[in-house]
């Protein structure tokens, strides 16, 4: 932050770069009204306090978002200045002003995310500007210039429907978003205006940054303090970041654009648990900034912020999609159906290594009654892929099948052709050339309450894990099922887009109602008796009583007593969807 003997930045937003008018949004974050009397601050490192009035010196001109030097007990501290104070708590007085630190009204944001979250305003606030900027010569990036190879990438791409501005981009499973988001920040910022973009990783940080030439910063906790002054001052037109950087402000800041905005790495880890895509509809609807959702299968909450859905690429952007049949003969394997390994055999060959995804666990059941089976010849409980030829103690049928595929299992049968991965593997690996799921029918009728919409995304990863000119292939008893016919057959995100809102509407969840998640740390579980909405549990996870409570969002009002009276007695951890 600047000096405080530096001139005060902060004039009224004024043309934008080369003469250009200030996009829409991009107002000055100084051009908030000059407080009097007391503001009240927040001290850097304060934890619970909260903000505490101080007095405001006649001879300083102190707005809210500043950036000011107060005294902190024995000692001096840097904090921010986020609303008038009062007088009559206020007995000493600011010392100095740094310049600007974040905007007024990204300010009432955070008090607003954090009344949603039922959480204080100072575990919120700290998130509004990084602490170690104080001081720091703003760093010069150069003029926005994306490179030739993000300039050369080709794919269809609608025009946004005339005064939207808001828009979500369904992209092609093999459509890159780190170029997909370069290229919208630099169509955004060639107005004048400046561009944030939050990733869910680093690594997707690093992709994103390399399609820029120049022009660009990064806004990480791993950044220079002075990539993020250039960014606050105005000399930086794009910023990149993770969810940290979600209410970082800018001098011109007009567009925010959230990658992948399914990936859970946009969650908080820490209370409260915002999720960026959420921090930025909010801040884009406050302060009338475009936003720009980038995913290949949106999640219900992104559909309902107010956005058009535009979808981006084309059959050239998604590898080959195939079914086979768990019905349509035997399997002399006893594991998956003979084409399976046929694919497996023939992408081998032409110089891929196939992935095979493996389940957590492994198990069979009887092919008529559905009770689990023990095999005889291993230990009862533990998984096993060995045929079961004895009758059903149960129903008397013979015959089991498999529920699930365990890692060993997959490998062993599809060696020396593939090789199992988790899920976390497949959505780091990259040209494959072949991606099989064993048992999709599992995954979209896995316990929850949107599992066709987590099934929608591990096929988009497979997609993406495959690569051009590569091959998904699942193996389903239901080949006719919606949501396989439509990504399969007919390759329509849109339709499965409709489909999960759709659901989501009937069931009354986000954004048609809100869903806590609580945890709570104690012995004995919580009383349910009285408590708004409806309660799914409470159970027990990691040594943890958890519960869902699905309620209509006028009514999260009626939880705020009883969270307060849990926080007396436990450990409470919670986040609002």
């Amino acid at each position: 932050m600047p000096h405080p003997t530096e001139p005060r930045p902060g004039a009224p937003a004024g043309p934008g770069p080369s003469g250009a008018p200030a996009p829409p949004g991009a107002a000055a974050l100084s051009g908030a009204a000059a407080l009097s009397g007391a503001a009240d601050v927040l001290v850097d490192g304060s934890g619970r306090l909260g903000p505490l009035s101080y007095l405001v010196p006649d001879d300083l001109t102190v707005r809210p978002g500043d950036a000011v030097h107060v005294p902190y007990g024995r000692r001096a501290a840097h904090g921010v200045v986020v609303g008038p104070g009062d007088p009559a708590k206020a007995t000493r007085p600011i010392t100095a002003v740094w310049g600007k630190r974040c905007d007024p009204a990204d300010i009432e944001v955070a008090r607003a995310l954090a009344a949603r979250q039922f959480a204080t305003f100072a575990a919120i606030a700290g998130r509004l500007s990084p602490r170690k900027g104080r001081g720091a010569t703003p760093r010069d990036p150069g003029p926005l210039r994306l490179t030739a190879q993000a300039e050369a990438v080709r794919y269809r791409r609608p025009a946004n429907p005339p005064g939207r501005r808001r828009v979500l981009l369904l992209r092609a499973p093999l459509l890159d978003p780190a170029v997909l988001a370069a290229r919208e920040a630099a169509a955004a910022a060639s107005g004048g205006g400046q561009v944030l973009i939050l990733c869910p990783t680093l690594a997707l940080v690093d992709r994103v940054r390399a399609c820029f030439a120049s022009g660009v910063v990064t806004l990480s906790a791993a950044a220079p303090g002075r990539d993020w002054k250039a960014f606050c001052e105005g000399a930086a037109p794009v910023g990149v970041g993770t969810r940290a950087a979600a209410l970082y402000g800018a001098e011109r800041l007009a567009c925010l654009i959230v990658v992948e905005e399914d990936h859970s790495g946009h969650y908080e880890q820490a209370m409260p648990k915002t999720h960026a895509r959420d921090v930025a509809a909010a801040r884009a609807a406050a302060r009338d900034l475009a936003l720009v959702l980038i995913s290949a299968a949106p999640t219900t909450a992104a559909l309902g912020a107010g956005v058009k859905v535009v979808p981006v690429g084309g059959t050239a952007h998604w590898p080959r999609m195939r079914l086979i049949s768990r019905t349509a003969g035997p399997h002399p394997g006893g594991l998956l159906p003979p084409g399976v390994r046929a694919a497996l055999k023939q992408a081998a060959a032409a110089g891929h290594t196939p992935a095979l995804l493996a389940s957590r666990t492994a198990f069979q059941v009887c092919a008529g009654c559905g009770d689990r089976r023990c095999c005889p010849r291993c230990a009862a409980g533990d998984p096993c892929t060995h045929l079961i030829r004895t009758p059903c103690p149960a129903c008397g049928r013979p015959g089991t099948r498999t529920i699930g595929y365990s890692a060993e299992a997959l490998t062993s049968w599809a060696a020396p052709y593939g090789h199992a991965v988790s899920l976390a593997e497949l959505a780091e690996a990259a040209g494959r050339g072949l991606v099989v799921l064993p048992d999709v029918d599992a995954v979209i009728r896995a316990p929850g309450l949107d599992p066709a919409q987590a099934a929608a995304r591990l096929i988009m990863t497979a997609a993406q894990a495959a690569g051009p000119g590569g091959t998904v292939l699942a193996v389903t008893s239901h080949p006719r099922q919606d949501l396989l016919a439509d990504l399969f057959t007919r390759r329509d995100q849109v339709a499965v887009a409709k489909r999960a809102y759709h659901d989501a509407q009937a069931l009354g969840l986000p954004p048609f109602g809100a869903l806590v998640t609580l945890r709570l740390a104690r012995a004995t579980p919580p009383s349910t008796k009285g408590w708004p909405g409806v309660i799914h549990g409470p159970r027990r996870v990691a040594g943890e009583w958890e519960l869902l409570i699905r309620l209509p969002r006028h009514r999260l009002p009626e939880l705020d007593p009883i969270v307060t009276r849990l926080r007396r007695g436990s450990g409470v951890r919670l986040r609002v969807d």
